[in-house]
């Protein structure tokens, strides 16, 4: 009994030793992402960086959790708990990882596009269009539209849900993006349509 609790001992503290390790380089990296990111003035770079920043805040956030999960509760039923409620956000914060690095190296892959000015613009008449609401604010927001086959999210466009069904819906609208991320750089209506 005593040789599996010394190995699993071992094992605990590597996996502390690890997180560690991590914690001191993932940290460092979300703060100076977060700082260039209020500092720099470049939009595309400044978009990238915001990526980063949560996608490091997320890492934190997830090797927190996987902590949690590998530490023992007291109580068995507090046990389950523990396991069941780090595991579920262990798996919401690798999806928000896994997105916005994915963003992030996309939106990177846009820059020499964006520094010419070399955009792909679509017309035509929104559909399956979606709004979100953030916590502070009880307005409903366009989130993400289809356009001609493709589709967009719209995250640095405050178009609200009344304004969108006043001027809008069912009307032409120009969108200009960048083709690998479709990060939407100009949305407008096309008037007499």
């Amino acid at each position: 009994m005593k040789k599996y609790k010394k190995k699993d001992s071992k094992r605990q503290e590597a996996i502390e030793i690890f997180f560690g390790y991590f914690l001191v380089i993932d940290i460092p990296l979300f703060l100076i992402s977060l700082i260039l990111s209020m500092i720099i003035k470049d939009f595309l770079w400044q978009q990238i960086l915001i990526k980063l920043t949560i996608g490091f805040f997320g890492l934190i956030v997830l090797f927190g959790t996987v902590a949690l999960i590998a530490n023992r509760a007291k109580s068995f039923l507090g046990n389950i708990f523990q396991k069941l409620f780090g595991s579920f956000l262990a798996l919401l914060f690798t999806f928000v990882v896994l997105s916005s690095f994915f963003t992030a190296f996309s939106l990177y892959q846009d820059k020499d596009l964006y520094a010419k000015g070399n955009f792909e613009n679509v017309v035509g008449v929104a559909k399956n269009v979606t709004f979100r609401s953030p916590k502070h604010d009880p307005n409903e927001y366009i989130w993400q539209f289809d356009l001609e086959g493709k589709s967009f999210t719209l995250e640095n466009r405050a178009i609200t849900e009344e304004v969108y069904e006043e001027f809008y819906k069912g009307k032409k609208i120009s969108v200009t993006y960048l083709p690998e991320s479709r990060f939407v750089v100009d949305l407008t209506l096309i008037e007499g349509e």
